[in-house]
């Protein structure tokens, strides 16, 4: 019976990987937020000038200096957008945030459970190492997959006439 549950607990923190991890694609590609119209602003916008190599001498003023350079340039993004445009990004931003800090959530909660798992079977702890990076590459793969199956029915459905629905954004 523990064994059992050893399993059941890895497999659901995993699961709490993948949901998430697809729910935030979902999520993410009907956001209306146009990547294009933002790479158009930076195509009109100076980029910021490069920091000389000398500031390597003193790595943490290099750092500071390209930093407030990124930050700045960030900024004349910003206010070259539109309000509905600047609205779009920031709703993109925040909930790609909010799934950042869940996903990762739950990749720590799967590698607690996947680390219990290894003890209780009594396998090498090496193995964290590997099976933690196979799950959360499975994780992703899972909503590539996902992703490419939907479009593929979309486009098959637009193939044969019917476009009622536009199908997801990439």
């Amino acid at each position: 019976m523990h064994e059992l549950i050893a399993w059941c607990g890895f497999l659901g923190a995993w699961a709490l990987v993948v949901g998430p991890v697809h729910q935030a694609y979902l999520e993410l590609s009907e956001e209306e937020f146009e990547r294009e119209k933002f790479e158009g602003i930076r195509g009109t916008l100076a980029p910021p000038e490069p920091i000389s190599a000398w500031w390597w001498l003193f790595p943490p003023a290099h750092l500071l200096l390209s930093r407030h350079r990124t930050e700045d340039y960030k900024d004349q993004m910003l206010l070259a957008l539109d309000d509905e445009d600047f609205a779009n990004l920031m709703s993109y931003m925040n909930k790609a945030s909010a799934w950042m800090v869940v996903g990762a959530g739950g990749v720590l909660i799967a590698t607690k459970e996947t680390f219990e798992l290894l003890e209780h079977l009594e396998w090498p702890e090496w193995l964290l190492f590997v099976i933690v990076p196979a799950m959360f590459l499975f994780s992703v793969a899972y909503t590539v997959g996902q992703a490419r199956r939907d479009k593929r029915a979309f486009a098959a459905r637009q193939a044969g006439g019917r476009t009622t629905h536009p199908g997801p954004r990439s």
